[in-house]
């Protein structure tokens, strides 16, 4: 029962025993003001009556006559004469009157008046005496009456007092409501502010809290200020702000290295004679020169889904596309309109020259960025602009449409499957298994990985339809293999804004109700970040099923974390460019901490991904993370 219901019971009850305590009080003091009055009624009577026949020398006709015309006109119980030595001489009583009142009422309400008495005498002669008792039915009538019209009083009081009770604690119960919500959320992690209500104490209450909830985020949003600091310092570089060499190697070697790999397409940028331009334009002007430099390679390389520009030195810069991406036109892009802005700071010749190449899963990194450092040393000694490093691989479709047709096509014929990868928690226990769609494209034998298909069906709207197919396999799994007990399935953000896709989703949710504990979804940092308010609603429609969210690939936008505060995020996976070579880079480290700190300030689970050795799986140990997954995590031989 909750507290406001018993508040109003207690209120009712109150109310119900004061008016009932008030309805008694006043039936018993007409009770005693009628029986009083009935007394003095007989004693009057009777002495009227002795006094009449007392004045007419009485007999005994004359006085039975009296007393039968008394005792007819109805209104007496009885009335009897007897003379001095105490014998009835004259006597009428009436039987078994009906008084119209319930008999439990006279019984637990007896009107008990003394009867009248007063000396009957002839002259001098004492003739007797006259005793009688008026009827009570009449006053029972009355004080029946009376207690029907308090007791209806008193109900339509206590419906009244308990309607308006019942308003004074709605009025009370909103605002309370709220900072119950508001501290229950606070337990979670949650830190939300509320309206402030106009009932004093409350006010001072909702206050209160909200400044409390105001520090809490001030303290969160300091946090990480700082831990936005320390990642550009340890992963951008200082001037352009770009990814810097550590970070987009490790990011790299993700998509070449990892047992989920599919492989990249590269562009590597170089401007040539740097160090003469630099002392031709002074290093104020180079300086703005970078940054220009900088600004169109972030533009344009921001027009592919899942790219990423970084500068790797003082003279390269890069840009790191999905393996499917043909990165020639991009680079003639780029040649033309960094060349153009050389020009516009220098009249000298002065320019840029280009590698690119698109290589598929290999073991080694560092054999891709010798071909591409090879390749860019003929462009330049050449006096080329653009040198690819490799053919394009004929098993993905040529353009668009044969993408968006084929892509389809294999979700229509049900070319579809998931691969799983183990996330385990600190004790090599299993967190839960990470699906992985697959998908086989018409007239292709192979099978594949969402890495070489998944940028392009961004591109073109494709997610929801595949998101859909990825979360029927993985309930379809949890459902029929008792090893499935835990399962995560990554969605994209541009699939929430799909309404047709929310549709599907909820009608699929509302007949596996019973699997959905056992569900986890993530959604990438970037994809919550540009869908936030369908990701909000997403995220209290799947959390009413019992379902775990969490964000992957998290921390390349920490000035933007203050949006993931309150969230109730049940998880967060820390993207692997972070991991890398985790154990030979303090800045890294430092960074890593802080996000374990502030995840767990939210209530968050922090997990690492893309880890590759045991050294790295160590070290994130001792940085207080709470999982893993990655090449140098292993399925626990207990499935546990």
């Amino acid at each position: 029962m909750s507290m406001y219901r018993q508040l109003w019971l207690a209120m009712v009850t109150s109310i119900m025993i004061a008016l009932i305590g008030s309805l008694l009080a006043s039936t018993i003091a007409a009770r005693s003001y009628m029986q009083d009055q009935l007394a003095i009624k007989n004693a009057d009577n009777a002495l009227v009556l002795a006094l009449t026949l007392s004045q007419q020398q009485p007999d005994e006709i004359l006085v039975e006559l009296a007393v039968s015309a008394l005792f007819d006109s109805g209104h007496y119980e009885y009335v009897e004469v007897v003379d001095p030595q105490g014998t009835v001489m004259i006597s009428r009583r009436e039987q078994d009157a009906e008084t119209g009142v319930p008999d439990w009422f006279i019984k637990v309400l007896p009107i008990n008046a003394a009867p009248g008495e007063a000396q009957l005498s002839g002259g001098w002669i004492q003739f007797g005496s006259v005793i009688l008792e008026s009827h009570s039915r009449f006053a029972y009538e009355a004080l029946w009456s009376s207690v029907l019209r308090m007791l209806g009083a008193a109900v339509l009081a206590g419906l009244a007092g308990s309607i308006l009770g019942r308003l004074i604690l709605n009025r009370l119960a909103t605002p309370l409501d709220a900072v119950i919500r508001q501290a229950q959320a606070i337990t979670h992690k949650r830190f939300s502010s509320i309206d402030l209500s106009s009932v004093p104490e409350l006010h001072d209450l909702g206050e209160a809290m909200n400044s409390m909830v105001q520090k809490l985020r001030t303290i969160f949003e300091e946090d990480a200020r700082k831990l936005e600091e320390i990642r550009a310092s340890a992963s951008a570089d200082p001037l352009t702000r770009l990814p810097n060499r550590s970070y987009f190697i490790a990011k790299m070697q993700k998509m070449l290295e990892q047992d989920d790999a599919n492989g990249c397409s590269v562009i590597m940028l170089h401007i040539k004679k740097l160090a003469q331009l630099n002392r031709d334009i002074g290093r104020v002007a180079t300086d703005s020169l970078l940054l220009d430099i900088a600004r169109i390679v972030r533009e344009i390389s921001s027009g592919e889904v899942a790219s990423l520009a970084g500068r790797l030195n003082g003279s390269d810069f890069a840009v790191l596309l999905p393996v499917a991406t043909h990165p020639a036109e991009m680079a003639n892009q780029l040649i033309e309109a960094v060349n153009k802005q050389l020009h516009a700071y220098s009249s000298k010749d002065y320019g840029v020259c280009a590698s690119a190449g698109t290589f598929g899963a290999v073991s080694d990194i560092t054999a891709v960025l010798s071909r591409l450092d090879a390749a860019l040393a003929t462009a330049e000694s050449g006096n080329m602009t653009l040198v690819l490093v490799t053919e394009e691989n004929t098993i993905y479709p040529r353009n668009s449409d044969e993408w968006s047709t084929r892509i389809l096509a294999s979700v229509a014929e049900h070319h579809v499957k998931l691969a799983t990868s183990p996330v385990i928690d600190m004790n090599g226990r299993l967190l839960h298994m990470e699906a992985h769609l697959r998908i086989k494209l018409p007239q292709s034998a192979e099978w594949l990985v969402a890495g070489e298909f998944f940028p392009m069906a961004q591109r073109l709207g494709l997610t929801a339809r595949l998101d859909l197919e990825a979360i029927k396999l993985v309930l379809d799994l949890l459902e029929n293999d008792r090893s499935a007990h835990v399962m995560a399935v990554n969605l994209a953000g541009a699939s929430l804004a799909d309404q047709e896709f929310c549709l599907e989703l909820e009608k699929i949710c509302a007949s596996k109700v019973s699997l959905l504990p056992g569900l986890w979804i993530e959604i990438s940092e970037q994809g919550v970040l540009d869908y936030y308010a369908e990701f909000c609603r997403f995220l209290s429609l799947m959390r009413g099923y019992g379902c775990k969210i969490g964000i992957e690939h998290f921390g390349s936008r920490l000035s933007e974390i203050g949006k993931f505060h309150g969230l109730g995020l049940h998880y967060l996976k820390i993207d692997p460019g972070f991991i890398h070579n985790l154990d030979q880079n303090p800045g890294n480290l430092a960074l890593l901490q802080g996000l374990a700190r502030i995840s767990h300030d939210i209530g968050a689970l922090v997990i690492a991904e893309g880890v590759s050795s045991e050294s790295e799986l160590q070290v994130l140990t001792e940085s207080g993370f709470d999982g893993a997954t990655g090449r140098a995590v292993r399925l626990p031989l207990d499935g546990r």
